[in-house]
This record gives C-alpha cells, sequence and structure tokens, in this order.
C-alpha cells in the first residue's frame, strides 16, 4: 500500500497489511481477523469511536423522571442501567422509552391481549382483543411499540 505525505506529497511504500482482530465477547472461537489493503477500505466501513461522556437514564422520582450521569462515575450503576436497557446517549431516547413503557401499561391495564399468533410465509401475524373505549388507543400504542423507526 502506498500513503502520501499531505503536507509534503512524499509518497512512500508501507510495508504492512492492516488488520485486527474482531472479538466476539460471547464466544471466542468466533473471533476472527479482518483485513483491509487499503486506509480508504478501512474508512469506507469503520469510523472512529467515542463514548460518550455523559449518558442519561429514567429515575422513579416523579419530578425529576429523567436523569444523566457521568460515564465511570458509578461504574457498577453504568453496567446494570446498560443491562437492563436503562442507558441513553441523548434525553430524547430516555423520553421515547417512557413512552412505550407507558403504553405497555395502558395495554396491560386495559385487558389488551393477543389471542392468537402464527408465522406465515415469513410475516407475523396475529390476531388481537382490544377491548371497550380504549380500542382507538390500542392501534396507536401498538405502533410506538412495534412500528418501523422514523
Amino acid at each position: 500500500m502506498k500513503l502520501k505525505n499531505k503536507k509534503t506529497g512524499e509518497i512512500i511504500e508501507l510495508l504492512a497489511k492492516l488488520s485486527f482482530v474482531k472479538r466476539d465477547k460471547e464466544n471466542y472461537l468466533a473471533s476472527k481477523v479482518v483485513c483491509f489493503d487499503s486506509l480508504a477500505e478501512l474508512n469506507e466501513e469503520w469510523e472512529d469511536y467515542e463514548e460518550p461522556k455523559e449518558y442519561h437514564y429514567i429515575t422513579n422520582f416523579s419530578s425529576h423522571p429523567f436523569s444523566k450521569c457521568d460515564i465511570g462515575k458509578f461504574p457498577l450503576d453504568d453496567e446494570y442501567r446498560k443491562e437492563i436497557g436503562n442507558y441513553f446517549d441523548t434525553r430524547e431516547e430516555a423520553e421515547k422509552a417512557v413512552e412505550k413503557l407507558k403504553a405497555w401499561k395502558r395495554l396491560k391495564d386495559n385487558g389488551f391481549e393477543f389471542k392468537r399468533c402464527e408465522i406465515i410465509d415469513g410475516r407475523i401475524d396475529f390476531m388481537i382483543l382490544p377491548k371497550g373505549e380504549y380500542r382507538e388507543q390500542v392501534y396507536d400504542d401498538l405502533d410506538l411499540l412495534f412500528g418501523g423507526e422514523e
């Protein structure tokens, strides 16, 4: 691979191949070496990653339902929140998660149930039983929970 110095224009031949080990945390044997023939090829697929300096999570305090925490300040809390999915890069992501939790609660409180569920031609087909006045809201809640990302 050849490299060109951006300031001087000097061209050199790099006698190395870009490679790294892509580790699989769950299964070490599934780890693999990935090689690239050029920096452009590497940059096509990969970019620098920086941990967010803070994250947001949902609290149980009604006056402050969202809070943010500096990464590493409480490492055990950081790991626990990540593990249960209560770890968000932005406040907006945390707010959306709260809306989804509220939708689940509305469905449960109004006796919603999936009556039948089966896979037909590679898609999931199910029958739902919305109850009472809640019938109109149930479709909005299902869309929030299972609809595509915008």
